[in-house]
């Protein structure tokens, strides 16, 4: 019996396919890349990464290193990650502990402790974490502006976040009472301190709780 001609195979013309349809592919991309650098260098600007070895010219509110605007991008791009990194542990943990108290809450005997596991559980546990953050940003939204600030004691709650007190003490202690600042939580809508009574003023870099 003859064999069956090679364009008649399934596995060949499933190879075929697969082959024309990379190929096609690997040409838009290389004609979107060439059109690309065609339009930015009749703008005169330049691709590539030396960008990264110029300074930001701005600053970053809360950094585990020290940080200027004269730094170049690269440093401020690792100071993001590690602020990332450091964000991670602490919601690593703290999801950790909750997850074990609603635990043992959820498989213990008292009913009142059940009831609040389960119903942390149905709201938290069974709701996207996309509509969570969106309702979370619309409540941050919607407290007041940092001028309105809510006074809750020693805290102020506005819309950029919670602001706590702390006092920057100097090396040397002048005869007066050593100046207070604030040190804040900032939400997603912002980072700017809230207006505060006076002698309070926001933390710098560098200063000491």
């Amino acid at each position: 019996m003859p064999a069956a001609p090679l364009w008649r195979s399934r596995t060949t013309r499933s190879l075929l396919l697969q082959g024309g349809f990379a190929l096609a592919l690997l040409a838009a991309i290389v004609a979107a890349t060439l059109t690309a650098r065609a339009n930015l260098s009749a703008q005169g600007m330049t691709s590539g990464f030396d960008f990264l070895w110029t300074s930001t010219g701005w600053e970053m509110n809360f950094t585990l290193l020290p940080a200027a605007p004269t730094d170049p991008y690269w440093w401020f791009l690792l100071l993001g990650l590690l602020n990332t990194l450091l964000m991670g542990l602490i919601g690593l943990g703290g999801a950790s502990v909750i997850g074990l108290i609603v635990g043992l809450m959820r498989s213990g005997r008292n009913p009142a402790a059940r009831f609040l596991a389960t119903l942390y559980i149905e709201l938290f546990r069974n709701l996207p974490l996309i509509l969570q953050l969106f309702f979370w940003y619309a409540l941050a939204n919607a407290l007041p502006n940092p001028r309105a600030a809510l006074d809750l004691g020693p805290a102020l709650l506005s819309s950029r976040g919670i602001y706590l007190p702390g006092l920057a003490v100097p090396m040397a202690l002048p005869s007066s009472s050593p100046p207070s600042c604030f040190w804040a939580l900032p939400s997603p809508s912002g980072s700017s301190p809230p207006a505060a009574s006076p002698g309070w003023s926001p933390c710098r870099a560098g200063s000491s709780p």
